[in-house]
């Protein structure tokens, strides 16, 4: 059943930041390295390391990847979940590229404590067994930006992986976050689409 493959999830859990969340084993890169994921949320970014200076040595190493989007965010996902993650928040690439100092006014902060209602579906046939994966959390902007700082991080941070800094990252300790998530199943009808070429 789908609550088999997709559990409700309701606790306060770890919060574990793990840059951009990727592993490429070809050029040596692992945001993952040192960092304990199992049973904690993951706090990741958008996009890829270095993109923010095109000629420092990690976007050398990154660019065809990054090219390719070999490492789009349901790759992501599946990479924190074998890791034995809770859930993934994604962090929208607008808080560290242009008008960073724009966003992150002091009157954000005031939703800090504010609940982030979170809605996915997944759409399976009745004879099909759902895959396992957990929750991939994409906040809206002015959210990520709460969470972000709720953490104890500043926007240098996400700013310094983007130019390709080399930042350890198991050295952070961001603290906990509540999350309450429920699983329904439900049943739907659909109707097939029938086309008619003429001629």
């Amino acid at each position: 059943s789908v609550e088999d493959a997709f559990e409700s999830i309701s606790g306060s859990y770890p919060l574990v930041f793990a840059g951009y969340g990727i592993q490429v084993p070809s050029i040596g890169y692992n945001s993952y390295s040192g960092i304990d994921v199992k049973g904690k949320i993951v706090l990741l970014m958008e996009g890829y390391p270095g993109a923010g200076d095109t000629l420092s040595e990690t976007w050398k190493m990154i660019r065809k990847t990054a090219e390719d989007d070999s490492f789009d965010i349901e790759k992501r996902c599946k990479l924190a979940d074998s890791l034995g993650a809770i859930a993934i928040i994604g962090l929208q690439e607008k808080l560290w590229k242009e008008g960073i100092r724009d966003v992150y006014s002091e009157s954000i902060l005031s939703i800090c404590h504010e609940n982030i209602p979170y809605q996915d579906a997944e759409f399976i046939f009745p004879d099909r067994k759902p895959e396992h994966d957990i929750p991939c959390i994409l906040p809206g902007l002015n959210q990520g930006i709460s969470i972000f700082r709720a953490s104890g991080f500043n926007s240098a941070l996400l700013k310094d992986l983007y130019m390709g800094s080399n930042i350890k990252l198991s050295d952070l300790k961001p603290g906990k976050i509540n999350l309450n998530l429920w699983v329904k199943e439900e049943k739907i009808t659909i109707n097939n689409v029938v086309g008619v070429l003429k001629g």
